[in-house]
């Protein structure tokens, strides 16, 4: 069932919005060097998997490159930041859904499916995710309760158009092998992501329901936590349907071997997989290792049956979240920060197109 397109209610915030913005009307000057067809939508359309970028609301107006390039090229949008509780709902019962509306406005007028990212990210290890009210529950009935009520707001709002749901971000350790000793967890135990994905499930039957992790691309310890992790909560009565690989690679991507590996055991236990915040440091200038690498990720995703989408966590250098954690030489993504196509993009398209090396 396409529900991305069915309420009227996202068609008139679409309307209300710049029409050259939300239809990209080719406002690309002449002489840049600019793919215009196929595009990497058209590309992805013939394996019939989604190519996705994460978004940021505010550029979709006052950035007109950046709107078409996102409407042209990509066919699935991720809100990069706007649909998190700290964005949607800082205060308790309090909401913010201006930004997300505009994203979800954005995405209806141009015929693309939305990640709907995330609802529960639990994470205290770099930046707390989670807000302090959430946090500082004085017991666990209330706890509990903020998550239902947080779930509960931002899925009915959106399930007309969001197609899959990355509804547990990061329960494991960042930077280690069992599950995050986050506040959360210590409180509630792993009860509270059965939960979470039963609540959703009820709330949107037609969604897909993800777990996202991060730095378990490779085979090894995590990968295996993640594996028990997922298996418990199955046993459990979660209704996972798929686990996104963030693949955020900061040192060199996974060969294909390793990552279709992988993406093999998590097809063995009949679960979907999506490559969902891609991005890959160019490392002293050399954008040809880049698109090497860039080739490989969508060489082995087309390698597995279970693997239906790569999104990239933005699509120009210019606004990559990199720029502000390594610096603008990171150059991670697939466009340079003029909007032009990289070595990157052209090997993204001709992976997709068979004509990979």
């Amino acid at each position: 069932m396409n529900k991305v397109f069915s309420n009227p209610r996202w068609c008139t915030i679409a309307v209300a919005l710049s029409a050259a913005v939300l239809f990209g009307t080719g406002c690309m000057p002449k002489e840049r060097d600019f793919p215009t067809s196929p595009t990497l939508r058209e590309f992805a359309g013939q394996h019939g998997i989604l190519i996705g970028a994460a978004a940021r609301p505010h550029l979709l107006v006052e950035e007109p490159q950046y709107a078409d390039i996102l409407a042209a090229q990509f066919n699935s949008i991720t809100p990069e930041t706007d649909l998190k509780w700290l964005h949607t709902e800082p205060e308790h019962l309090t909401y913010t859904w201006d930004n997300a509306d505009a994203v979800a406005a954005f995405a209806t007028a141009n015929n693309q499916t939305i990640r709907g990212h995330t609802l529960v990210w639990p994470n205290e290890f770099y930046y707390i995710t989670t807000p302090d009210y959430v946090r500082n529950a004085p017991d666990a009935a209330t706890m509990q309760k903020y998550i239902d009520d947080h779930i509960e707001a931002v899925v009915t709002r959106y399930a007309d158009v969001v197609h899959r749901w990355d509804v547990i971000n990061e329960p494991m350790q960042t930077l280690g092998s069992g599950v995050d000793p986050n506040i959360i967890t210590a409180t509630l135990g792993e009860a509270w992501m059965v939960r979470a994905f039963q609540q959703t499930r009820s709330l949107d039957p037609d969604a897909d329901l993800y777990i996202n992790e991060a730095l378990t691309e490779r085979p090894g310890a995590k990968h295996s936590g993640l594996l028990a992790l997922v298996g418990r909560m199955l046993d459990a009565g979660a209704p996972i349907d798929g686990v996104g690989l963030q693949s955020h690679f900061l040192f060199g991507a996974p060969s294909v071997q390793a990552m279709v590996s992988v993406m093999q055991d998590w097809e063995a236990l009949g679960l979907k997989v999506a490559i969902t915040e891609l991005d890959i440091v160019t490392w002293l200038d050399n954008e040809e290792a880049q698109a090497l690498q860039y080739e490989n990720v969508v060489t082995a995703c087309l390698s597995v049956a279970a693997c239906g989408e790569i999104t990239l966590w933005g699509f120009t250098d210019k606004h990559s979240w990199l720029n502000g954690f390594l610096g603008s030489w990171s150059t991670p993504l697939l466009f340079d920060a003029d909007y032009l196509p990289k070595p990157a993009y052209a090997a993204v398209s001709m992976a997709l197109a068979g004509e990979g090396n």
